[in-house]
């Protein structure tokens, strides 16, 4: 039996170069994904970077996924326990400065919960940026990967350099898992 899965809305722009690591997961015939097993995001201004490594079901090597660019002074890295799972993205998009071009990942903070010790905690916020505030997003449920857009860095609407420009979350329609 199929697992049902469910995509957020895209916070951000749908300019620049499409990405979505459901599909590497072999969705929707099958999902392979059992669980985000680290995160590792590099920002300054706005979120230029992230790295997501899904473990795999059935034993198979984990996999791992990397969107953006180069840019970003501050750098984080997430790992997950094995009982840990992100259960909530929370973060802001819009523009930042000229310089970066259309919409950006202007914020990002994650909330993970260790389903066997009952204990939450919170990642960020990923953002050195004090100036004008975005959009507030936020998504709620268990995540099993990501999609949007990184801006390429070429043409009047990507600014002069890749970045992270949208993102948006699959969920398993059931809730937890």
């Amino acid at each position: 039996m199929s697992e049902t899965i469910t995509q957020s809305a895209l916070y951000g722009s749908n300019q620049g170069d499409a990405f979505n690591d459901i599909t590497i997961a072999g969705w929707p015939s099958t999902q392979n994904f059992s669980k985000i097993s680290n995160i590792f995001v590099r920002y300054g201004e706005i979120v230029d970077y992230i790295k997501v490594t899904y473990d795999s079901k059935n034993g198979a090597a984990p996999v791992t996924q990397e969107h953006g660019g180069p840019g970003g002074s501050y750098q984080h890295n997430i790992a997950l326990s094995a009982s840990e799972f992100v259960v909530g993205v929370y973060g802001e998009y819009g523009h930042v400065a000229t310089d970066f071009g259309a919409t950006n990942i202007q914020k990002l903070q994650f909330v993970i919960a260790d389903k066997t010790k009952g204990s939450v905690r919170i990642e960020g916020p990923f953002s050195t940026q004090a100036r004008v505030p975005g959009k507030p997003f936020n998504v709620t449920g268990t995540v099993l990967a990501v999609a949007g857009y990184v801006a390429n860095g070429t043409g009047p609407n990507y600014g002069t350099r890749p970045y992270l420009q949208s993102l948006s979350f699959f969920h398993p329609s059931s809730g937890f898992n």
